[in-house]
């Protein structure tokens, strides 16, 4: 059967126009979907405040101004020294419980430490916000929900000041309620997840107050080492 000259011509120009969609709807696929958050950068005011500042910029996203010092006071730090034996940590506070140490202290002399996840999660909640997620083994395609639905995430990271890993190896003391603590001398740091794209994430960071986009390996390499701890504020 033959066709018209001008019919062939539409059905050529048809193809190509499905074939543009086509390509169109493979490249929007394959890139990733970026998401950011207005989530204010602030820094740390004491040396060992990363969780209170990383959950101040999370309750400021979400409309709560509540100061560090504030929030830190409610972390319940305790100002403890720990016991050591060959130059580590052996008995020590509970982070879990409450904030370990000195804020103002250090971690390399063991003068202070910091605070895990159910007492950020806590204070979260006295300051009128929800945790939508509070514990550890969030895993990527979570955290990226909840940053994709609008809720920003502290984080816990390993972090020297320099490099997103650990700087030496993570070990673990007894807390004198007789809790076994994962504990990251030297690098236990905590951060606001403000943006998500499928491989690089948004942080804040509280040490000196910046923002940077991270790999999303180095990112996951970097929060695995405390088994994927974090608290979403809602």
């Amino acid at each position: 059967m033959l066709f018209p000259a001008g019919f062939m011509w539409v059905v050529m120009l048809l193809a190509a126009l499905l074939s543009a969609v086509q390509a169109a709807l493979a490249r929007e696929i394959a890139a990733p979907a970026r998401a950011v958050l207005s989530v204010p950068v602030i820094a740390q005011t004491y040396n060992l405040s990363c969780e209170a500042a990383s959950l101040e910029m999370a309750l400021a996203y979400e409309g709560v101004k509540a100061g560090q010092a504030a929030l830190l006071a409610q972390m319940r730090p305790d100002g403890s020294t720990p016991t050591m034996s060959g130059g580590r940590v052996v008995r020590w506070s509970d982070p879990y419980a409450n904030f370990v140490g000195d804020p103002a202290g250090h971690e390399y002399n063991a003068t202070g430490y910091g605070v895990y996840y159910p007492v950020v999660a806590e204070v979260a909640v006295a300051e009128g916000r929800r945790a939508l997620w509070s514990g550890t083994g969030l895993a990527w395609s979570q955290l990226a929900g909840y940053v994709r639905a609008g809720h920003p995430v502290v984080a816990w990271v390993a972090y020297d000041g320099a490099a997103y890993e650990a700087s030496t190896p993570l070990y673990y003391y007894l807390a004198w309620d007789g809790r076994r603590i994962p504990f990251g001398p030297g690098y236990e740091h905590a951060v606001t997840v403000a943006g998500i794209s499928d491989d690089a994430v948004l942080i804040n960071n509280p040490r000196w107050g910046f923002q940077q986009w991270l790999p999303r390996a180095t990112f996951l390499s970097a929060f695995a080492v405390f088994g994927d701890m974090a608290v979403v504020v809602g």
